[in-house]
């Protein structure tokens, strides 16, 4: 693409439809990228040199093919869109030197810990916060090359209206190709710059906003509203802040939890991994919290609270899109139980195929399009209107799965070569109870499970006898 090429392409590149909306406009979707870098020469620095300016080139030739990823978000007129930074500024990558500051540990010990949570604050690592404050600056990509002792902690920050994971995935693998000099086809190029409106067909005039309810929106509480706490359990605890923590689920247990699911179903019902691991997990939560709830209501048997799963559904397929399209094309599915009906008397079958179930191909494509036209009709009050607004942190769940997503493959070139290990960062500001991160498979076939908890739920999570039994506790 030429200079003229790239100054035309942000003369007017409005997000997505799903992208108009202020809050997710102040999230960054963060990813490290874990490299050991063995200190076996003298000179270090020779080592560190090249791998820098490799990323640097990589990400020069990324932003020249691609100029809305070298861009920022700005809200004009009421829209949000991409516009150019200081054409004269330089794409450029942050690099940080920890080694001997004691502020990170060294390889080894993450390596032997499992590279926890605890041991990767994005205020370190990432070269901003998930949740920026209003007014910041928004830039749609930024990269952080973090030094330490014995290893390199690539952290890729994305902003989020400007695109979801399966996005950021692609941007990624894109940026890769650019650091092993490898040429951007043609296809690449075009798919990568796409203009984002009318992509999602609005319904008709005529459709109201009940029409905008997540798809796929499956209750099975006969719609029992939240039960009032008893005057006798009034009295006011703090609560702490979340806590993080990454639970391990081997190949051998992934596999052993969908042959336990598949054997209660119909010989010709399909549930994929996803599904079962994302079962397993908010069953698992739930019955963690269930300690909880029945105190916090003072009934010594029963729960009379429901809990409700958003799973987040990429739906490129259904709108004729590329899997690689760059964008924001991801709604929710919405799955409601009551707590002690989930944990009692569900198996892990019924539960994965209604997940499945609500991945009917109509449903997505009309709830999407009702939440488009929602937004299209007046953002602030389809944000007020969100999962994010109208969930309860303390019951709910909201399941975010990058399972798919192929970072242990890819390939910086010569000096780094594929990640060893692939994490997201602890972070505070817009983490709340509830939410799930199932991060990309590794090559073993392993997922790790990110989960986000009151320090007592997480506990309760942890001391589970059916977690102990099918995962391996990071924290």
């Amino acid at each position: 693409m030429n200079v003229s090429s790239s100054s035309n392409l942000l003369d007017d590149f409005p997000l997505d439809i799903l992208g108009q909306q202020e809050r997710i406009n102040r999230l960054y979707t963060q990813i490290i990228l874990c490299f050991p870098v063995p200190e076996d020469t003298p000179n270090l620095q020779t080592k560190i040199d090249p791998i820098i300016e490799r990323l640097s080139q990589g990400l020069a030739r990324l932003s020249a093919a691609f100029p809305w990823i070298a861009g920022r978000v700005v809200r004009e007129h009421n829209e949000y869109k991409v516009k150019p930074l200081d054409p004269d500024s330089p794409p450029r990558i942050k690099v940080n030197h920890w080694k001997g500051n004691h502020l990170l540990p060294t390889w080894e010990d993450l390596s032997r810990s499992s590279f926890p949570f605890s041991m990767l604050d994005e205020d370190l690592v990432a070269p901003c916060k998930t949740m920026v404050v209003v007014g910041e600056e928004l830039p749609v990509l930024l990269v952080q090359a973090n030094f330490f002792q014995g290893g390199l902690l690539l952290t890729i920050n994305a902003q989020h209206g400007s695109m979801d994971m399966r996005g950021q995935g692609q941007m990624s693998y894109l940026f890769a190709q650019a650091c092993r000099g490898e040429m951007f086809t043609a296809e690449e190029v075009q798919v990568g710059n796409m203009k984002r409106k009318n992509l999602i067909p609005l319904l008709e005039e005529e459709s109201t906003d009940e029409d905008a309810s997540p798809a796929g929106d499956s209750r099975h509480d006969n719609d029992a509203k939240p039960v009032q706490e008893s005057s006798s359990s009034s009295v006011t605890t703090p609560v702490s802040l979340p806590v993080w923590a990454y639970v391990a689920f081997p190949s051998t247990a992934l596999s052993g939890l969908k042959s336990l699911a598949t054997k209660t179903l119909p010989p010709d019902t399909f549930v994929s991994t996803d599904d079962v691991l994302t079962s397993f997990v908010w069953q698992a939560i739930t019955r963690a919290r269930q300690t909880r709830l029945q105190q916090q209501y003072d009934l010594s048997l029963k729960s009379p609270q429901s809990t409700t799963l958003n799973r987040n559904v990429d739906v490129r397929v259904h709108f004729s899109l590329p899997s690689t399209y760059p964008g924001l094309v991801t709604t929710a599915t919405s799955h409601t139980y009551p707590v002690d009906d989930l944990v009692a008397s569900q198996d892990l079958g019924s539960i994965a195929s209604g997940l499945r179930a609500a991945l009917d191909r109509e449903s997505l494509i009309h709830g999407t399009r009702a939440r488009a036209t929602a937004i299209h009709r007046d953002g602030d009050a389809a944000g007020r209107k969100s999962i994010a607004a109208t969930s309860n942190p303390s019951l709910d769940v909201r399941v975010s799965s990058w399972a798919k997503e192929g970072f242990y493959d890819l390939d910086f070139g010569p000096f780094l070569g594929r990640p060893q290990v692939v994490r997201r960062p602890r972070f505070v500001d817009g983490a709340r109870e509830g939410l799930v991160y199932l991060l990309p498979r590794d090559r073993d076939g392993e997922i790790v499970v990110g989960v986000c908890l009151r320090d007592e739920d997480l506990e309760r999570l942890k001391g589970d006898g059916e977690v102990r039994r099918w995962s391996r506790w990071i924290g």
